[in-house]
């Protein structure tokens, strides 16, 4: 027992000696270490001696901006806050310490989340790429923290340079309330980014049900394209999502839609490593032409011939009049 406990403490100090080598490669100041390892007594000993509490390491963060991220310490940020730390200072990227805090959001996160706004951060405020706290904590999926964002004056129609908004990241996993709470706030189901992505085509890649029932309840388009005119239904049925296939179809999407280079959904699918025959016929019930060919003069069918092992799906092309 004594052995194992001295092999700890080696163990242990040889990790305090690592981490303080690293903190010196990265340009850490004692402050700053202290506030990672939770050491509130340290942090305000080493304020009142004169440290600064805004200083940056190599990278640009503050001890502010480091804890945020991390978030471990809450009672060591609520101390830099009471210190002065500059609450808006942001990272080299343009990233403020509440948008750390939101890209995580667990219960630590969001009791930093509010001592930063108790001390006037800047809730729609953008990065270098133009995203805001609420676009990360939206992409959490955690409710509690857009909420709370929300209720101090986030700006939920705030699209990036990419066009992302908040809705188009909850849709990928967070709750139907979540993105009823974002649309209530304002954002567009309508809004789409530079690729023509909308909140319901990525409810639909994520397999996100909740999301795609609140979404469509709403109006949103079963029919929207993307910029490379994939539609929300050929979207579902390539990533192998039945019951999101299920979802648009009853929702009147367009089974019988091609892109530009002929394909229509079943040759879509037949590029992936598993069609599901189930879905494939489902999509023909519901008017997809199996002898739709390609910019070669491909059908469906030659094309599940070419690949070879797919007997089921050859019968149900076969069973719907397909044709090579």
């Amino acid at each position: 027992m004594l052995r194992a406990a001295r092999l700890l403490c080696v163990a242990l100090l040889g990790a305090a000696a690592s981490f303080g080598l690293l903190a010196q490669q990265f340009g850490r100041t004692p402050l700053m270490q202290a506030a990672l390892f939770g050491q509130v007594d340290e942090v305000l000993s080493l304020a009142r001696a004169g440290a600064s509490i805004d200083a940056t390491d190599q990278f640009g963060d503050t001890a502010l901006l480091l804890t945020t991220r991390q978030g471990s310490w809450p009672e060591v940020v609520d101390a830099l806050l009471e210190l002065g730390a500059k609450v808006d200072r942001p990272s080299q990227i343009g990233r403020t310490p509440l948008m750390h805090a939101t890209e995580v959001c667990s219960p630590n996160h969001l009791r930093i989340v509010a001592a930063l706004l108790r001390h006037g951060a800047s809730v729609n405020r953008r990065d270098d790429l133009g995203y805001t706290a609420l676009y990360f904590a939206a992409a959490t999926g955690v409710e509690a923290c857009s909420r709370q964002l929300l209720a101090a004056g986030a700006d939920a129609t705030i699209a990036s340079r990419d066009g992302d908004t908040a809705l188009l990241a909850a849709s990928r996993k967070g709750s139907a309330s979540h993105v009823q709470l974002l649309m209530a706030a304002g954002a567009s189901h309508r809004a789409a980014n530079k690729y023509g992505d909308t909140p319901l085509r990525e409810a639909a890649f994520y397999d996100n049900i909740p999301a795609m029932t609140a979404l469509l309840a709403a109006g949103a388009d079963p029919n929207a394209r993307q910029t490379d005119g994939t539609s929300v239904l050929m979207t579902a049925a390539v990533r192998g999502n039945p019951r999101a296939v299920e979802i648009l179809l009853a929702a009147k999407a367009d089974a019988n839609a091609r892109i530009p280079d002929g394909r229509g959904v079943l040759m879509l699918m037949l590029g992936t490593p598993d069609p599901s025959p189930e879905t494939m016929s489902k999509l023909i019930a519901a008017g997809a032409n199996p002898n739709w060919t390609d910019q070669f003069g491909w059908t469906a069918l030659k094309l599940a011939r070419v690949r070879g092992n797919l007997p089921e799906v050859e019968r149900v092309l076969v069973q719907a009049g397909g044709k090579e």
